[in-house]
């Protein structure tokens, strides 16, 4: 790992330098040939918001499919006149390189754009990190439905629609913080944090086995525990902190008396977060 890689991993993520990604593409397979159509570059601060926006329209060199069509309305003669991926490359690579780059399923935006350099016989993009709201929504706030229009609506981010990179992007930016502000209660996390709690926190990942174990041994001494958690539905924060007594466990379930809401409920095991005691 470079050593500017290393240390931007130790930078909280509230100041790492960060830019948004997000691409638009003929198809979800670079390898078999599919290619980006549209880019987007968004800086931000998380403290500030968006700082500059950069997009294009690119060129595929093949037609547009029509089922893709239908999703992102691009059409052939919408990229007919735009730059070629070549033509690009340079303003991709200052804009990318060595800096935080966060996406929604951030491995298929890279992934795109690794695949039209190496076309090329180019270096692609070189990242510092990457920071992906998907697994983030997935393993670390445990919500069952991720895409992004289902996020941005859970989190109060505007998205007017869907499938456009600058669009995307805008509405990938408002998710990112508004889980890192949910995130930063105690602590707000470095870039190399984040990454250990996808790790850490996903099914069967240390992180999760340690919050079972910890309510199991909780409701063998009868004891509260104050738990970080996300809940399914609903508007706003994504994590709430409760006190709870457990009942039992009954994986992926458990079953406490909740002293915020003061009745019985039922938890799921992977929307917590963290737990630690009453």
């Amino acid at each position: 790992m470079r050593r500017h890689a290393r240390q931007l991993l130790d930078l909280r993520a509230d100041e790492a330098p960060t830019v948004v990604l997000d691409v638009e593409t003929t198809g979800l397979r670079a390898e078999a040939g599919d290619r980006i159509v549209e880019i987007a570059i968004i800086e931000v601060d998380l403290a500030l918001g968006q700082m500059g926006a950069w997009e294009s329209l690119i060129f595929p060199e093949r037609p547009m499919p029509a089922e893709t069509q239908a999703i992102h309305g691009i059409s052939d003669e919408d990229v007919l006149h735009a730059p070629r991926f070549a033509e690009l490359h340079a303003e991709l690579c200052r804009r990318l390189d060595d800096v935080v780059v966060v996406g929604h399923n951030i491995r298929f935006d890279i992934g795109f754009l690794r695949m039209e350099s190496e076309r090329l016989g180019l270096r692609p993009p070189d990242p510092a990190a990457t920071v992906c709201t998907l697994e983030l929504a997935r393993d670390v706030f445990g919500l069952p439905r991720c895409s992004l229009p289902v996020l941005a609506q859970r989190c109060n981010v505007a998205m007017p629609f869907a499938h456009r990179a600058r669009v995307d992007a805008e509405a990938t930016f408002g998710v990112y913080r508004s889980m890192l502000q949910s995130m930063a209660g105690d602590h707000m996390p470095t870039i190399g944090e984040l990454a250990e709690q996808v790790t850490s926190l996903r099914r069967d990942g240390p992180g999760r086995k340690a919050i079972v174990a910890a309510l199991s041994a909780a409701r063998s001494d009868d004891r509260p525990v104050v738990i970080d958690y996300t809940s399914r539905d609903g508007q706003g924060e994504l994590l709430t902190r409760r006190a709870i007594t457990v009942r039992e466990v009954r994986l992926p379930y458990v079953e406490a008396w909740c002293h915020l809401r003061q009745e019985d409920r039922v938890f799921h095991v992977g929307r917590i977060q963290r737990i630690r005691e009453g």
